[in-house]
């Protein structure tokens, strides 16, 4: 199409926007780190280097736990005549949209010693404060990466493989750990290698079971760093913390390489009906598995933290303990509506410029033929996988200090908490306007330009209704995960500025983890009324 002055400096506003969101943030940090380098040391202090140990054997335990589970629940899923696969499938991924840190209250309700729930039913056998807590409550988190990437590549993958291994009398094992197991190998890679990044990143899990259990990682060093020592400590902190930067590059490397390597490994063409392994005998047994993953996976922690928000005291149900003190405790808290609605006024604000860059990012990719345009993509993009702790850390050198000037230094305010959720969640939203505009057919828009239209109004008139449904529920899709975002909140609001996740960390770190339940449960019906609507949404825009 043709290009127009106004078209063109919207574009280089929208690229110096970008830059300004996701590149300069990280230099000056890095400018920094180089004019002070001695500061590096840090990473080879014996503290740390314990903590780098822990990060990993932390990350490779619940990798482990979650293919012990992720595999054979996949193949049920996938391969066989299990009834209700549908039902199992939505309780399964149903974590995708919760907070981590939800997962590490429902848990640490459950089995704190001494007064969890299932140490009070079952004796006192459990200990989430411990690595192997620490480890079950990751691989229960980050499940559904796993599970959807292999659900996937069995879905993909073509059947005719592995009939041909039967034809020839292999039996169904055989056939499976010789034919599809290798074929679908590089989904698990891939998805093992998200899966790290993703803990080996998270704070909130390691912060909540972590911290009691005396157990220490690289993020919560990296937050002790940042929130003890000062501008050096934030110095000291961003150093290490380049140790996750670079661990979230190789692994976003690889799975690159992978992806490239093996993408045409699992078929070509159409896939023919895929067909199932009958259960016969094994149906109610493996039937009754599957019950009890999504009741030990989903319906048990989350049945735990709403249970635990109407008791007076943990882990003890009884009548004479139901209670809605913690309620009433949690709305006489200034804070409660302090979180509310910053949360609630960053999540509306920081959704709306995230749809309205996004759109602009998609449309100027998919529209027009600028020379930088894919450079704006990769801008767009590549923030959502910095590390939050990283970014955050980023963002408190670069834009929080004012660079000695306090009238401009934004540490505390809800400014700099706004930079923060779009630098971070942009990408969410450029992922799903891009392709939804290129499947709008250009000749509409071709149509309206014939007719006398200018870019400005084509857009407003054709563009803009057509993805009105797409843009309502991108918008909901990023406030979603802003409104009980912890990582970057922690770290970069202040006194009057703090949110629901910040609220939740303080309420069940140290203040009151009952009434962190009670949030918990207010956030949690949140979630659970706003995923049908984008999905109304999301149908209605495919019908």
């Amino acid at each position: 199409m043709m290009i127009t002055k106004s078209l063109r400096v919207v574009f280089f506003a929208l690229l110096a926007i970008l830059f300004a969101l996701t590149v300069f943030p990280l230099i000056t940090p890095v400018w920094r780190l180089v004019l002070n380098w001695p500061v590096f040391s840090v990473i080879v202090d014996a503290v740390n280097l314990t903590s780098a140990v822990q990060t990993i054997t932390m990350s490779a335990l619940s990798l482990l736990l979650g293919l012990f589970i992720a595999l054979p629940l996949s193949w049920l899923l996938v391969c066989t005549d299990l009834s209700q696969k549908n039902t199992f499938r939505n309780i399964l991924f149903f974590p995708f949209v919760l907070p981590p840190y939800l997962y590490a209250i429902a848990w640490a309700t459950l089995a704190v010693p001494g007064v969890g729930l299932l140490n009070r039913w079952l004796g006192n056998i459990f200990n989430v404060y411990s690595l192997w807590g620490l480890a079950w409550v990751l691989a229960c988190s980050y499940l559904p990466v796993l599970l959807s990437s292999i659900c996937h590549a069995l879905e993909s993958m073509d059947p005719s493989l592995e009939e041909a291994a039967r034809v020839f009398g292999a039996s169904r094992a055989k056939a499976f750990f010789k034919i599809v197991l290798p074929c679908i190998f590089p989904a698990i890679a891939s998805s093992s290698l998200l899966f790290l990044l993703a803990a080996i990143s998270a704070f909130d899990i390691p912060a909540l079971i972590g911290i009691p259990a005396r157990y220490y990682v690289l993020t919560t060093r990296i937050y002790t760093y940042a929130k003890m020592g000062g501008l050096f400590g934030i110095d000291q902190a961003f150093a290490l913390s380049t140790t996750l930067l670079l661990s979230a590059g190789l692994f976003l490397f690889l799975n690159e390489v992978i992806r490239k390597r093996f993408q045409q490994r699992l078929l070509s063409g159409k896939v023919p009906r895929r067909s199932v392994v009958h259960l016969r005998r094994l149906r109610i047994p493996l039937l009754c598995l599957a019950v009890f993953a999504c009741f030990i996976l989903v319906v048990l922690p989350l049945g735990a933290i709403i249970t635990s928000s109407f008791l007076r005291l943990a882990g003890k149900i009884s009548l004479d303990n139901f209670t809605f003190e913690n309620y009433r405790y949690l709305f006489s808290m200034p804070e409660t509506s302090r979180a509310l609605t910053n949360s609630l006024m960053c999540a509306a604000i920081s959704a709306f410029f995230c749809t309205v860059i996004g759109f602009g990012v998609s449309y100027f990719k998919d529209r027009t033929s600028l020379r930088f345009r894919n450079l704006c993509l990769r801008l767009a993009t590549f923030p959502y996988a910095v590390p939050g702790t990283v970014l955050a850390l980023a963002l408190i050198v670069s834009y929080g200090s004012g660079w000695g000037v306090e009238q401009i230094a934004l540490l505390g305010s809800p400014l700099l908490l706004l930079i923060a959720y779009c630098s971070k969640y942009l990408a969410l939203s450029v992922q799903a306007l891009t392709p939804a505009l290129s499947s709008v057919d250009p000749v509409l828009e071709e149509s309206a330009r014939v007719c006398g239209a200018g870019p400005w109004k084509t857009i407003r008139r054709i563009l803009v209704p057509i993805l009105r449904p797409v843009l309502v529920s991108v918008f909901i899709l990023t406030a979603m995960p802003v409104l009980s975002e912890l990582t970057m909140s922690v770290l970069l609001a202040g006194p009057g500025t703090e949110t629901i996740g910040m609220l939740l960390f303080q309420l069940q770190d140290y203040a009151n983890p009952l009434a962190a339940c009670s949030l918990a449960v207010l956030l949690l019906i949140f979630l659970l009324c706003t995923v049908p609507l984008i999905n109304r949404m999301l149908q209605g825009e495919r019908m």
